[in-house]
């Protein structure tokens, strides 16, 4: 291929413009080009508060000149920084507790009017939740609560929406904004209740825990008219409950403003078995648990006078053997227990005033119940007409007739 020549006439010397093209090439030196500016966080993730190492490489091109770091829209409290001859820098930098969850810019300005970066990356900031490790309980429940996302190494309080709002407790957020809190369910009423958990910087996070009934019995098993105390929380606030045993209701009581009651009623008389014992609310909140009527016996009356007649009803004894009654350590009457182990006995109340212990037994099963006996006899009979010295007309007539 040929190459072409240009001359510049100069002093009637000819030079060509290729040789002059040449020596500038040798002698003037090219400018360097420089890599694109690089911008790293550690971490890229995190909780407000969290501080991040922002550090900046391959900024020789700038060597000397101020630069600025901007978190979103906002210089951070470090900037500007000069850049050092090696080209590279790095400063700390807190994640302040106004950033909202999301995704924000961190970058580099030459000049803070500037309306765009020279690099930039992306910081996430973590949202606040709390999380419970059941959703729903009864009073008394055991809860673990997990959260994440709040300020850092600063102290979290727990509340819980109830009648009133109650303080649970507090736990201080880790380095990454974590914490675990456990706390026992308050006396509380059915349905959903707020937990709550916020720090002085304005985090926050909310969940619904709902509690249910419980219904709580003294005794699993015993006999017919045997007392039993019957106790429930988780209920709805102010409400009736009824007490119902297999079929029959036995009892009802009203539950405090918290949904919860107490109250005492006697085992039916009914056929020994396992039966469901229910409470249940006007709301339709309810518990049951499972009650064994084993053998017993219940008396007519559990105070009287001396004289009277005092009836004994029993069930689930011994089918077919003798049922002795007691009076204190006196034999007083007899039954045999039929062929469901059913008796009634009948005997006349001794004299004698004060408690007494009746014993009930057939051999295998004995029951012992409390009678209580009138001390003081009933009062005299007063006479209420005629008036007490009033005097009265004698009316008497006479008829006489001819004889």
């Amino acid at each position: 291929m040929r190459k072409s020549a240009v001359f510049i006439k100069n002093s009637n010397h000819l030079i060509p413009l290729a040789v002059i093209f040449v020596l500038f090439a040798v002698f003037v030196p090219s400018l360097p080009v420089f890599a694109a500016p690089v911008v790293t966080l550690v971490p890229s993730s995190g909780a407000v508060g969290t501080t991040v190492t922002i550090s900046g490489t391959v900024f020789d091109s700038y060597e000397g000149d101020n630069i600025h770091i901007f978190f979103d829209t906002a210089e951070i409290e470090n900037s500007p920084i000069v850049v050092p001859p090696e080209g590279s820098f790095s400063v700390n930098f807190a994640i302040p507790a106004s950033a909202v969850p999301g995704k924000h810019t961190i970058g580099v300005k030459r000049e803070t009017t500037d309306s765009s970066m020279i690099i930039s990356s992306t910081f996430t900031v973590d949202a606040t939740a709390i999380t419970p490790d059941i959703a729903e309980g009864i009073v008394g429940a055991l809860v673990n609560v997990s959260g994440s996302g709040f300020y850092v190494n600063k102290p979290v309080t727990l509340s819980y929406l109830n009648v009133a709002q109650e303080t649970l407790g507090t736990a201080t957020a880790s380095s990454n904004g974590k914490f675990a809190f456990q706390f026992v369910v308050p006396i509380s009423a059915a349905g959903f209740h707020q937990i709550t958990a916020s720090n002085d910087v304005g985090n926050q996070a909310v969940i619904s825990f709902k509690v249910l009934p419980e219904l709580k019995m003294n005794l699993d098993s015993a006999g017919s008219g045997d007392p039993v105390n019957a106790s429930g929380a988780g209920f709805a606030a102010l409400s009736r409950v009824d007490i119902i045993f297999g079929s029959l209701s036995v009892a009802s009581a009203l539950t405090d403003a918290y949904g919860s009651f107490e109250i005492d009623f006697n085992v039916p008389a009914i056929k020994p078995s396992s039966y469901n014992v229910r409470a249940q609310d006007t709301q339709g909140n309810t518990d049951q648990a499972t009650f064994t009527i084993t053998a017993g016996a219940s008396l007519s009356e559990s105070t009287g006078a001396a004289g009277s007649e005092l009836t004994i009803n029993g069930s689930g004894f011994t089918p077919g053997q003798t049922v002795t009654v007691y009076y204190d350590d006196i034999p007083v009457a007899v039954a045999v227990a039929d062929n469901n182990g059913d008796f009634t006995a009948t005997f006349t109340v001794p004299a004698g005033g004060g408690k007494h212990l009746i014993t009930v037994s057939d051999g295998a099963t004995i029951k012992k119940y409390s009678f209580s006996l009138e001390t003081e006899p009933p009062p005299v009979p007063a006479l209420l007409l005629p008036l007490n010295e009033s005097l009265t007309k004698a009316e008497a007539y006479f008829d006489w007739q001819d004889v």
